[in-house]
């Protein structure tokens, strides 16, 4: 299965190749970059197939980022105060879907029978995700700051 690193040498390899102008990582993984780790299932990919325009917010932002490391890769990682104008560009909060809604109550249902069938796994499949969990995040912590006594990875195998 491909890592976060393989994916970001890909991109890296994609603009000397002449394929694009030039990418940065947005969402919420570029904000691992900036903050507490947080769970997130998906990268956002911003790629200029150009030089970027005047005034064009995302393509600004992809000019503008930051080139940081990752596992020893260097990624382009848009800027927090892009990604907070991004944020707002797209909707921010009006993109929660309102309450009763059927679009709430399908969301509502998928996570109830997400974490149902996280419930039914054997232990040993709940002790297995929770270590690679920790061994993804506590690295992206360590980045940011020392790890604290609790924080420190187990060193055990399941």
């Amino acid at each position: 299965m491909a890592t976060l690193r393989d994916v970001f040498a890909q991109l890296n390899a994609l603009k000397p190749d002449g394929i694009i102008a030039d990418y940065a990582i947005g969402g919420a993984t570029a904000v691992l970059f900036y903050a507490e780790p947080t769970r997130t299932y998906d990268v956002d990919v911003f790629v200029l197939m150009r030089p970027p325009r005047e005034g064009a917010l995302a393509e600004e932002a992809v000019a503008a980022a930051r080139t940081l490391d990752y596992e020893g890769v260097p990624v382009r990682v848009i800027g927090p105060e892009h990604l907070a104008a991004l944020a707002f560009q797209a909707g921010g909060e009006t993109m929660v879907p309102p309450r009763n809604s059927p679009i709430a109550d399908t969301l509502a249902d998928t996570k109830s029978r997400w974490h149902r069938e996280q419930a039914r796994l054997p232990i040993r499949e709940k002790f297995r995700i929770l270590l690679k969990l920790q061994a993804d995040d506590l690295p992206l912590i360590q980045k940011r700051r020392a790890l604290r006594a609790w924080e420190k990875p187990w060193p055990i195998q399941p």
